[in-house]
């Protein structure tokens, strides 16, 4: 029998009253919308008309006026400015987009970003004292620092000025910094708080430019478009909700991209196979991002800085050679893990509630991608441990009906450290409290999670009848891009589809050609080619996919893109095509 590898979950429909106050509207898009939070007609009207994308004036965040201030003076005193990251793609980009700013107003600027083995996350002592080795006065964090008290008090010790930036939640104690800029602060206030740490520095940039232009420091700081672009890439790989001002940045990011010269973006895009004109959201979250975060996760991720801040057209090919075959290699050791945790969750371990797998010879880069992996797969807390030689280091990913970093918080005692957020965490514990740790999480799964709820929910927006596809609708739903977190691209059920063929392209992929309304429609499932024993000619099957355009010899046809499938009506009773 053909089952569905997920558990369907589609959307409360709107209202009738919401669809009959925007007769002028397509249904399919006012559910859309309905469903990512405009409830209302009048929030929807102002989505439609650009009401709700736009992006703030960076002085609304607190402490702005005091960070510009004390940059600006750093500049005119001819001070050494320390811009300090994070191994990840935000960090990362962060770190070369406030780096353009900085130099655009004549600053002096060191950077330093943090290797993920050896140095770990975050502002630490060493880095300090080896800042001010070497002269730095004035140190900003980005996408770091806001937990950082004893290292920013060491800076101040040491004679450094330290501006944080940073995205995430704040903890009770605040850093005695010289400036905070966090949107999440109590007192903050911000209209948009959801930014990433590149978009908190795009911020800091664009209230620099404009007060460096303001008081004649500068003649002319030059536009925004490369910095959009790099807060665009951020945005997108750090999967913050694609909503609101972060959809401004990125639909201007991408605008960018499209036309950029910056040699290492056309380096990346080139190594990466994504054409810029055609540049979208999904290649940055899947081509591009994954290149940049392949330098944190493999190597230095001051490969990956050194590429996005080049301006010499050889040496960015050269770079973007480097991390084309470091993303190589993650791949392989991915397929490599992935492989080696299939063995430890089969059969026993796939019984329980939360799934834990570990390596003595897995890379702490890699891990997070296999736990990732693996709670899609089964729909259960995941944790992928890297066991080193002086402890466990621990990567988590979680359900929505779970939250990883409250389980940890409560087994706080076991661990030497830990923290993230409810779907993704980390820790690290001795290798004495490993058993203990693992057996007390699996416990408090087990009396959390009902076994019905662990299996893969696959979110679907509404039920259409195929018949209404076409590529005018997808013209119509693609008003609603850049897709993201937040805003995910829209999924459809159409039930009763008959089926014409099926094939497998590639090594695993499944192609299959449905009866719509008397003409036929193509679908490709990526990793699906074992779903084709299941399927035969003339069969009634329930389809869950998303839509793309499909050009080839300069025609262009609508394609499904599959996401589950099954047996008609094998759920509940439900009219077909």
């Amino acid at each position: 029998m053909l089952s569905p590898r997920y558990r369907w979950q589609v959307a409360v429909p709107a209202p009738d009253s919401v669809f009959d106050s925007l007769p002028a509207c397509n249904r399919v898009v006012v559910q859309l919308l309905y469903n990512r939070g405009y409830t209302t007609p009048a929030s929807i009207q102002g989505f439609l008309e650009g009401e709700d994308t736009q992006e703030h004036d960076p002085f609304l965040l607190k402490d702005m006026d005091v960070a510009v201030d004390r940059i600006l003076h750093a500049v005119r005193q001819g001070e050494l400015i320390g811009v300090f990251g994070d191994y990840d793609a935000d960090g990362i980009t962060a770190a070369a987009l406030l780096k353009d700013a900085l130099e655009r107003i004549g600053a002096r600027v060191v950077v330093r970003l943090p290797h993920r083995v050896t140095d770990g996350y975050g502002v630490t002592d060493a880095a300090i004292e080896a800042l001010a080795a070497q002269g730095v006065t004035l140190l900003i964090t980005v996408d770091c620092g806001i937990s950082a008290i004893e290292p920013v008090a060491l800076a101040s010790e040491r004679g450094m000025d330290v501006i944080v930036t940073d995205h995430h939640q704040p903890p009770p104690q605040l850093p005695a910094a010289r400036a905070i800029v966090n949107p999440w602060l109590p007192d903050c206030g911000y209209p948009f708080p959801e930014l990433c740490g590149a978009g908190l520095a795009y911020k800091l940039a664009c209230a620099l430019l404009s007060s460096a232009t303001a008081d004649g420091s500068v003649a002319n700081a030059g536009g925004h478009a490369e910095l959009r672009a790099l807060a665009a890439l951020a945005t997108v790989a750090d999967v913050v909700p694609l909503r609101r001002e972060n959809r401004a940045i990125v639909a201007a990011g991408i605008a960018a991209l499209r036309r950029t010269a910056h040699p290492g973006l056309r380096a990346l895009m080139q190594v990466a196979g994504v054409d810029p004109a055609t540049v979208t959201s999904g290649s940055i979250g899947f081509a591009l991002a994954p290149r940049l975060n392949a330098a944190g996760r493999m190597a230095h991720p001051q490969l990956a800085f050194d590429l996005l801040t080049s301006r010499d057209q050889a040496q960015a090919q050269v770079l973007a050679a480097q991390l084309q075959q470091l993303n190589q290699q993650r791949q392989g050791e991915t397929k490599r893990l992935l492989a080696a945790a299939h063995l430890q969750v089969k059969p026993a371990q796939a019984e329980e509630a939360l799934l834990w797998v570990e390596g003595s010879d897995w890379p702490p880069g890699i891990i997070g991608l296999v736990a990732g992996r693996l709670a899609e797969e089964y729909g259960k807390p995941t944790l992928a441990v890297a066991v080193g030689a002086a402890e466990a280091v621990g990567s988590c990913r979680s359900i929505p009906d779970y939250d990883i970093a409250a389980a940890l918080a409560a087994q706080g005692q076991l661990m030497r450290r830990h923290g993230g957020h409810p779907q993704a965490a980390g820790f690290a514990v001795a290798h004495a409290q490993r058993a203990a740790l693992r057996e007390a999480l699996q416990a408090d799964a087990r009396r959390t999670l009902e076994p019905a709820r662990m299996q893969p929910r696959l979110e679907i927006d509404c039920q259409v009848s195929a018949r209404r596809m076409d590529l005018d609708i997808l013209d119509e739903i693609n008003v609603l891009a850049p897709f993201g977190a937040s805003n995910p691209e829209p999924r459809f059920l159409s039930r009763g589809l008959r089926l014409n063929s099926t094939r497998t392209v590639g090594a695993d992929h499944l192609r299959a050609t449905f009866d719509v309304g008397g003409g036929s429609i193509t679908g490709i499932g990526f990793h699906m080619a074992d779903r084709g024993a299941h399927l035969y000619q003339g069969q009634a099957v329930d389809v869950v996919y998303s839509l793309q355009e499909n050009t080839w010899g300069g025609f262009s046809r609508l394609e499904f893109r599959l996401q589950d499938v099954q047996m008609a009506g094998l759920d509940r009773d439900a009219p077909g095509e």
